[in-house]
């Protein structure tokens, strides 16, 4: 007879092909027929002699009569051990039978793993129970506990965080940024809510700027030299100007609004707002259709226009009890924007070099690494007092860049943990605001988040991108879409800890801009573009291929997407093959999977797994094949 593991791990593994069904029978008369079996099993002269002679054993050895360890109540033990036996019996012979009946039941299974969960459990409390009887025994009653204090916090967070990702659903149905809804939760369960959670503004700050050098990161990952080629100029002046331009015409509404702010809180205020906010605006792109050239430049705006709001931020916080000379001013900018980007190009350069020369046991760690050279970019531009934040977004995309066999397994890596550190990052910006405030601020709240909405942005894109000559639509469709999001109030913090006079009110008007721009940018953003009509005027999509397995006994797997503008659609594979060395091997349509021939038609949307055995150049030649098609020659048509 098989032990009641090996039973037990056979039931599990067996496949039920229905070749041989039988019916099933009632549950309960089945489980009294086993343990009457059980029973009579047991209750045998001869397990009944070996248990008597057992438990007078342990009685005698243990017992208080004996030289041995005291144990008071040692039929305690004895009972203990005749209940696990009778457990242990019971689970095998049930285990036994159902494997020699040919049945599989789910139900059995699970009643009789659960019989041997709890006769082991019982034989080893019961062997530490003996155990730790002989240990001197100090005064006072004790309990059993394994939790820590960091367990209430888990739960809570693990709560909020299903509460939110479900609530998103409804969210996206309703044109409702996921920001938002985080934001709004971070707010229910803070001090001035259900008060659940209090964390103080300095580790909102530093776990913010954490999360922030991640979401960079993975901007910089998700931008293609094609995008930096499209959108670098433009995106750099919006970057650049555009954040002062806009600061320059927040302050002059705040002053306009809050006649006694002055104008030091004014600046603030404007250039803790200036900028916009890669995680927001990714979240937002995600639903919407936008020309390559507008959607880059969006995306690299968002990217580097960190550095020159938080060196207005620092330089004017710095300013609030001494001047600053103009010629601090010029070398602080140009070393946090020069240096960052220097920092971020080495370190990408470097990492994507090591990561494609590299050979790591699993394909997932690649990512990881990518990752961690994020930190590296960030702090040692940090270490150097230069914008750790634009080194972080520079070292992304020249990882990126020099790293084609794995770019694809990064971006989705830092993607999805980016996701997650945006909604931590806004339920703990959540957490920072107290209704008393909000309720003082705010209409000229709103009056200030509505100006830099509908005035100071507009003005201060088109000031910027007058002389590039874009489509009146392209402009007015970037002046809308700047949306704020998690960074200016991380940068709000910064007056916070600084503890000057009125920074509690600047994160109360802040809280009102980025929940007004969240709030209006993304109801808004699907009918602005629809209204512009921008998603027809580029119709090309870059090529992504993503490594799947490497150094297969000489080959390598990729994965690759068929675009529209692919030459390879509607073509037949035989009329347009691979490159030698590469070969398709599966073909996934929809939800079905299938080996191609040479009369396989490829459509737009299909994934193509494809092996190659050059590794230098595979992914070049995946995307060289599957490149854009030649509109001159147009398609060929195929069977």
């Amino acid at each position: 007879m098989a032990g009641p593991l090996t039973t037990l791990t056979t039931l599990m593994r067996r496949r039920d092909d229905g070749s041989s069904r039988r019916p099933r029978r009632p549950l309960g008369p089945m489980l009294r027929e086993e343990a009457a079996h059980a029973v009579a099993q047991v209750a045998k002269p001869a397990t009944l002699v070996a248990a008597l002679v057992a438990g007078a054993t342990v009685f005698v050895v243990l017992g208080p009569a004996t030289p041995g360890p005291v144990v008071p109540n040692a039929w305690l033990p004895i009972l203990a051990s005749l209940l696990a036996l009778l457990a242990a019996v019971f689970a095998h012979l049930l285990l036994a039978r159902t494997a020699r009946s040919g049945r599989q039941d789910d139900v059995v299974a699970a009643i009789a793993a659960v019989a041997l969960v709890v006769a082991g459990t019982v034989v080893i409390a019961t062997l530490l129970d003996l155990l730790t009887s002989t240990f001197p025994a100090r005064t006072g009653s004790i309990s059993l506990d394994a939790s820590l204090d960091v367990d209430p916090f888990i739960a809570v967070a693990g709560v909020l965080l299903a509460i939110g990702v479900v609530a998103s659903a409804g969210g996206r149905r309703m044109g409702l940024p996921t920001s938002l809804l985080f934001l709004a939760i971070g707010v229910l369960v803070g001090p001035d809510g259900f008060g659940w959670v209090q964390v103080g503004p300095g580790t909102v700050r530093n776990m913010a700027i954490v999360a922030l050098v991640v979401i960079l990161f993975d901007g910089g990952a998700t931008t293609s030299l094609a995008d930096l080629r499209r959108a670098a100029a433009p995106g750099a002046v919006l970057a650049t100007i555009g954040v002062m331009a806009t600061a320059a015409i927040t302050a002059g509404i705040v002053l306009l609004v809050l006649p006694g702010a002055g104008p030091r809180t004014a600046w603030l205020v404007g250039a803790v707002v200036a900028s916009t906010d890669a995680a927001a605006l990714a979240n937002m792109l995600r639903g919407i259709k936008l020309p390559h050239r507008v959607e880059s430049l969006l995306r690299i705006e968002s990217g580097g226009n960190d550095p020159i709001a938080v060196m207005l931020t620092i330089g004017i916080l710095a300013s609030w009890d001494a001047p600053i000379g103009a010629g601090a001013w010029v070398s602080f900018a140009l070393w946090q924007l020069v240096g960052g980007l220097l920092t971020g190009i080495v370190v990408g350069a470097i990492g994507g070099r090591v990561i494609e020369r590299l050979d790591l046991p699993g394909v997932s760690l690649y990512p990881v690494l990518a990752l961690a050279l994020a930190g590296v970019a960030y702090g040692t531009a940090a270490v150097l007092g230069a914008s750790g934040l634009l080194a972080a977004y520079a070292a992304g995309v020249v990882l990126a860049a020099s790293s084609p066999r794995h770019r694809r397994g990064v971006q989705r890596f830092t993607a999805g943990v980016s996701s997650v550190v945006e909604v931590g990052l806004f339920l703990l910006l959540g957490l920072q605001v107290q209704r008393a405030g909000l309720l003082d601020v705010a209409i000229p709240g709103i009056v200030i988040a509505l100006g830099l909405i509908m005035v100071a942005r507009p003005i201060a894109v088109v000031v910027s991108l007058a002389g590039f000559r874009l489509p009146p639509r392209e402009v007015g469709v970037v002046s809308w879409l700047g949306i704020r999001g998690a960074v200016p109030i991380v940068l709000a913090t910064y007056a916070t800890t600084a503890g000057i006079d009125g920074a509690r009110t600047i994160l109360d008007l802040v809280f009102f801009v980025v929940t007004a721009s969240l709030l209006l940018h993304g109801l808004t953003a699907q009918a602005v573009a629809e209204r512009a009509d921008l998603a027809a005027t580029d119709a090309t999509e870059p090529v992504e291929v993503e490594l799947l397995a490497g150094d297969l006994e000489g080959a390598e797997l990729y994965e690759a997407t068929v675009t529209r503008s692919s030459s390879v659609v509607d073509v037949r594979l035989a009329d347009h093959p691979p490159d030698r060395g590469m070969r398709v091997l599966l073909v996934t349509r929809a939800s079905f999977t299938f080996p191609p021939d040479g009369d396989t038609v490829l459509r737009s949307g299909d994934r193509l797994v494809v092996s190659s055995t050059d590794r230098e150049a595979g992914v070049a030649g995946v995307v060289e094949w599957l490149g854009q098609r030649d509109h001159e020659a147009g398609p060929q048509n195929g069977d």
